[in-house]
């Protein structure tokens, strides 16, 4: 009972968060639209996060978790507070260096960064001051992350999914109620992400001080906590620097694209991002509270039980988020951006991106989940080997794609890459005996296609013959068609399953 408890209040914090993300690029939508400012905009928030995670978020948090897990189980506070003081210590030269270089050489990161900017005086000019603004949220967001984990350690989940709704709003503030006061308005972006930082970081601090967790930052290299970090990097620091690489490359060939490019991927990429988001960290939390437990037991056939459930979860889950996007595409990207800023050619470049998106839905989520499972089994080496390959099979896409579809041939590549990922690590955890696909599990899919496909049918013919008639002279039609339409959709696709004879009841009683 806790743990369903826990799970729907999980549910009920992350389904927030995304709704707040939502509102937030729906008011940037609506304020901005699309064109090179908002690029702009998107770009020098890319060009912070590649910086933060390479050396901060993937490399030092991770290995940062694994440390103080152990740490709160066999030490006292008091010698975990003084790890925790070293650690920040750590944090703050870091991203101090890093802050000091963004605000030193900014025209030559952006030069270097996005390339494609250089030929565009106005948009180049426009990114290195945004650059140079949110420039301090590498510090603030580098704290707020490590606060993160040590909130997460003492099992305060909530706070980690509760503080993106803090910066989702206090950008939407900024831009409603501050950007009338500024030249150039895109600027309240920058503005409402520093406000939101700080905001973040009182917030996890009143919290820090119930857990008796709060401490100044140490400067100091002289703890084994230090030596342990250093060790377990090793292997998270290969992983993180292709991922990144791959994101950078991307970025470059975003750059020399038309204006709106990066607008449109970026909206379609963050709608998709709803449902992945939610299925990836639900999913992640089940995989690592169920499967890891068992194999620490060394209960093995428990844990491939879990995994085996959990796979087919991501199918089940999957597959009607993507039937409902692929449907509903020009609806909710009229419903979500029909304002004066965008035109219909905005509109639908967002839609096609959408779409494509969309399909990749079910290979997102398996990726994350096989990769997340093949990590708890000590496998690093094997994810690292299969992400080398894949980056390389992409960048190669890229170049030929690119030129032939544009911004279309990078969703493609990232698309097909994202599948072809899935299957090797399908394929790796089969030969290693983790995974194991009967015939059931192949009829099992065969059902939830076919579902999914009815499901498809009913909704179109529900949209094209039923709906366009009744609602044919309501201004927002879309606000009556879009829960009207997934409502059925969603009741054909789950009767259909039952018919099938597969249990959803069962599958999440097995898993709570």
């Amino acid at each position: 009972m806790n743990s369903i408890k826990s799970y729907i209040f999980i549910v009920f914090t992350i389904i927030l968060s995304k709704i707040s993300g939502l509102i937030r690029d729906i008011t940037i939508a609506r304020y901005f639209g699309v064109g090179f400012s908002t690029d702009s905009v998107l770009i020098s928030f890319r060009i912070i996060n590649i910086f933060k995670n390479i050396l901060i978020e993937e490399i030092f948090c991770q290995a940062f978790y694994l440390t103080i897990l152990d740490y709160k189980s066999s030490k006292d506070n008091k010698f975990t507070r003084n790890f925790i003081s070293m650690m920040y210590g750590i944090i703050l030269i870091i991203s101090a260096i890093l802050f000091i270089i963004i605000l030193l050489i900014p025209e030559i990161i952006v030069k270097f960064v996005v390339p494609g900017f250089i030929g565009k005086i106005e948009k180049f000019k426009l990114t290195v001051f945004l650059l140079k603004l949110i420039s301090p949220y590498i510090l603030i967001s580098s704290f707020s992350s490590l606060n993160n984990i040590i909130l997460n350690t003492w099992n305060k989940f909530f706070i980690s999914y509760l503080i993106p709704i803090i910066l989702n709003l206090s950008i939407v503030f900024s831009i409603m109620f501050i950007s009338n006061h500024l030249n150039k308005k895109i600027i309240s972006i920058g503005v409402g992400v520093i406000l939101g930082g700080l905001a973040q970081i009182l917030f996890q601090i009143f919290y820090l001080k119930k857990i008796n967790m709060t401490t100044f930052p140490i400067i100091s290299f002289k703890h084994d906590g230090i030596h342990k970090i250093l060790k377990i990097m090793k292997f998270t620091t290969a992983e993180s620097i292709i991922n990144q690489l791959s994101s950078y490359a991307n970025i470059i060939l975003i750059s020399f694209l038309e204006n709106g490019s990066v607008s449109w991927i970026y909206y379609s990429s963050r709608i998709t991002e709803i449902p992945t988001g939610i299925l990836n960290i639900l999913l992640n939390i089940f995989f690592k509270s169920k499967i890891d437990i068992n194999l620490t037991n060394k209960n093995y056939c428990k844990s491939e039980s879990f995994i085996f459930h959990g796979v087919k979860l991501c199918f089940l889950f999957s597959l009607p988020c993507t039937v409902i996007f692929i449907c509903l595409s020009e609806q909710i990207i009229s419903f979500l951006f029909e304002y004066r800023s965008f035109n219909n050619h905005d509109m639908k470049m967002i839609e096609k991106s959408l779409i494509l998106y969309s399909i990749g839905i079910i290979s997102f989520v398996l990726t994350k989940s096989l990769n997340f499972v093949l990590h708890l089994k000590n496998k690093i080496k094997d994810s690292i080997r299969l992400l080398i390959f894949i980056t390389i099979i992409s960048q190669i896409m890229n170049y030929y794609f690119i030129q032939k579809f544009q911004y279309i041939g990078l969703i493609l590549s990232i698309i097909i890459s994202s599948y072809l990922r899935t299957l090797l690590l399908f394929c790796k955890l089969k030969k290693e005996k983790i995974l194991k696909l009967s015939l059931n599990f192949c009829i099992f899919v065969f059902k939830v296609i076919f579902s999914s496909f009815f499901m498809y049918i009913t909704m179109s013919f529900l949209k094209k013959n039923v709906l366009e008639i009744i609602f044919c002279s309501s201004l927002r039609k879309e606000i009556f068609e879009i829960p009207i339409t997934i409502t059925v959709g969603l009741i054909v696709y789950f009767s259909s399953l039952s018919v099938f004879r597969i249990s959803f009841k069962k599958l999440l009683k097995f898993i709570l």
